[in-house]
């Protein structure tokens, strides 16, 4: 087995390494107030390596939904490093990711479309009021990009572990590896905020899992307890908590909102682990 081979590489190492390079190289090639936005789409582009180097670039036209969401992603971080590259995310900026999100989402769904049912239109409408509330809570955490990046971490964690209690190895891998690389942006930004919140972020930490997630409650298999990730949400007011404990030094205040985001996380995986009746024989 070569060493990117190893799932725990590919889930771990991997894409931290890789965002916190790409991070870093974008912030310098952007320069100034340009560089430190475009530098949240570093981790976008390592998720996407690690995407590659997990399930293989898919062929265009993509076949299946695992192929679309790769493709829907590519073109994400080509409009969010637009974005980033022309202006700060604004309305405007987020306006425009919601719209792409919207796109993907209706191509990836598309097959259902065709002949859906009453428990398929139920599904999607509950992802896309979970949607809403992610991205209008992840875009307006200020100047600061440690709220988003942590947010966005914790909801991947809970993403990639009820994937795998699920049996679902591949969204559970990309699940985990995209927590991976947001925490190697983290990295870049404690204990001190070396860059701003942009679209690119908005992509790794919203866009991202909410794709996959969309997947998995779709078209995973039927056993996997996809709705016990409705448990995780409560993870985004987590900053506001932060905030009422009045810690003032930046980097203990992260520490601090990491914890309070991982209560709601934990509960959800700990709830998918207690209904899901192959939890002890899945990975």
């Amino acid at each position: 087995m070569s060493f990117l081979s190893d799932p725990v590489v590919q889930t771990s190492l991997l894409p931290l390494l890789t965002a916190l390079v790409a991070a870093g190289v974008l912030g310098l090639v952007g320069g100034g107030d340009r560089g430190k936005r475009l530098a949240g789409g570093g981790a976008a582009l390592a998720f996407l390596v690690t995407y590659a180097v997990i399930l293989g670039w898919p062929a265009f036209p993509p076949q299946g939904a695992m192929a679309k969401t790769g493709w829907s992603l590519a073109a994400g971080l080509v409009l969010a490093l637009v974005i980033d590259a022309k202006r700060p995310l604004d309305r405007l900026g987020l306006i425009l990711m919601a719209a792409w999100l919207a796109a993907s989402a209706l191509w990836i769904f598309a097959p259902v479309l065709k002949a859906p049912g009453g428990t398929d239109l139920l599904r999607f409408a509950l992802w896309a009021m979970a949607a809403v509330l992610i991205l209008r809570r992840l875009a307006s955490r200020g100047l600061d990009p440690a709220p988003a990046a942590l947010m966005g971490l914790h909801l991947s964690i809970a993403l990639g572990a009820v994937a795998l209690i699920g049996a679902s190895a591949s969204i559970g891998q990309l699940g985990l590896a995209g927590a991976a690389t947001l925490g190697g942006f983290l990295l870049a930004n404690w204990p001190k905020a070396r860059h701003q919140p942009g679209a690119g972020l908005l992509l790794a930490a919203a866009g991202a899992p909410l794709l996959l997630a969309l997947v998995l409650v779709q078209f995973g298999p039927a056993r996997t307890p996809s709705w016990c990730l409705l448990a995780a949400l409560p993870l985004l007011w987590a900053d506001g908590v932060a905030d009422r404990v009045g810690i003032a030094n930046r980097a203990l205040r992260i520490v601090a909102l990491g914890f309070l985001a991982a209560l709601p996380m934990a509960v959800a995986v700990g709830l998918a682990f207690l209904v899901s009746p192959d939890a002890t024989s899945g990975y």
